[in-house]
C-alpha cells in the first residue's frame, strides 16, 4: 500500500507540463483588459486564444507584472487563457526534474471601469 502511494506521488511529481484554461468575456469597444500575473519556482507560458502573451524560462525566482490583453482579443465572446507550467531552471542550460510543491502561476484578469482615453485606445490596438 505504501509503495503504491509513493509510486503515485512519483508519477504526479514527474509530470512537467500543466495546462489550465480560463475564460474571459470580450465586451464592447473602449474596454481595456489587463492580465496581472505572478509566479514562483517554475517556468511557464501564458497564452490568450492560443497566442503567446508571456513566456518565462528563467531562473525560479518570484516575479509578477501586468500586461494589456486587447491585442490578443480578436472577436467578441469568450476568450481562452491557457497556462503551461514547466520545471524551473537550475542553471543557464539545465532545468529541475519536476515542479515543486511551491510552484505556482497566479493570474488575474481585470477590465477598466472608466471609458478609455484616446491614448489607451491607441495603445490597445497596437
Amino acid at each position: 500500500m505504501i509503495k503504491l502511494f509513493f509510486l503515485i506521488i512519483l508519477f504526479f511529481s514527474s509530470i512537467s507540463i500543466y495546462a489550465q484554461h480560463k475564460s474571459i468575456e470580450y465586451q464592447k469597444e473602449g474596454v481595456l483588459f489587463k492580465l496581472k500575473y505572478e509566479h514562483t519556482d517554475c517556468s511557464y507560458e501564458i497564452l490568450v486564444n492560443d497566442m503567446p502573451v508571456i513566456t518565462y524560462f528563467g531562473l525560479g525566482e518570484r516575479s509578477g507584472l501586468t500586461v494589456d490583453l486587447n491585442q490578443y482579443i480578436l472577436r467578441p465572446g469568450k476568450q481562452d487563457i491557457t497556462i503551461r507550467m514547466f520545471p524551473s531552471k537550475k542553471e543557464e542550460n539545465t532545468f529541475a526534474a519536476s515542479l515543486t510543491k511551491n510552484s505556482f502561476v497566479k493570474i488575474e484578469v481585470s477590465k477598466n471601469k472608466q471609458p478609455m482615453s484616446m491614448l489607451d485606445q491607441l495603445n490597445a490596438t497596437i
